[in-house]
């Protein structure tokens, strides 16, 4: 059995845009580490440079300090990264599909006048939009199906008072059984 990836629910574009999001906040606070760690290290060297006597043995004591910061100002980032990350996807993702699950439950509990809406700004608009299909599509069945038994009942009620003329009765019940193949096949 072949199984591949749907498309409803992941969505390759979506996948796509976290992703990028992820790589581009990753890439901005590397650079912005590795910035802040050469202006620190350059100038504590340029400070040096300019002194008769180094106090030090070696440049790791210069840099040492410097490189310990910038560890430590990067994990704070990245903790903060992760965060706002967090938030975001939550408002981006959790959101569209409480309100997805809230509507097919109201869907499957017997409400087919709901119309799944999402925010512009919000992703799984073409689950939503298949799951507007969905309903409407139920929504018309029993439609349809309520004209029928409505037709049904009309038949059966036509019977009744027809039952002394056999060649009319006769039709009725043909319409009737018609019907009832008709409401058969729409199930």
């Amino acid at each position: 059995m072949d199984y591949k990836r749907k498309q409803y629910i992941t969505d390759k574009a979506y996948q796509w845009r976290i992703a990028l999001r992820i790589v581009s906040i990753c890439s901005a606070y590397f650079l912005m580490n590795l910035m802040l760690f050469n202006y620190l290290s350059y100038r504590k060297l340029e400070f040096f440079r300019w002194k008769m006597h180094l106090p030090v043995e070696t440049i790791g004591e210069i840099v040492r300090p410097h490189l310990i910061s910038s560890v430590a100002i990067t994990m704070s980032l990245a903790v903060i990264t992760l965060i706002i990350f967090i938030i975001y996807t939550l408002k981006k993702t959790s959101g569209p599909i409480y309100r997805l699950k809230a509507d097919i439950e109201k869907a499957a509990n017997g409400d087919l006048s709901i119309d799944i809406f999402l925010r512009s700004s919000d992703d799984f608009k073409e689950t939503a939009k298949d799951c507007n299909t969905m309903v409407s599509s139920l929504r018309n069945r029993f439609a349809r199906m309520k004209e029928g038994f409505s037709s049904a009942e009309k038949t059966l009620e036509k019977m009744e008072y027809i039952k002394d003329n056999p060649d009319i009765a006769v039709r009725e019940c043909k319409t009737l059984v018609e019907t009832l193949e008709s409401l058969k096949r729409d199930r």
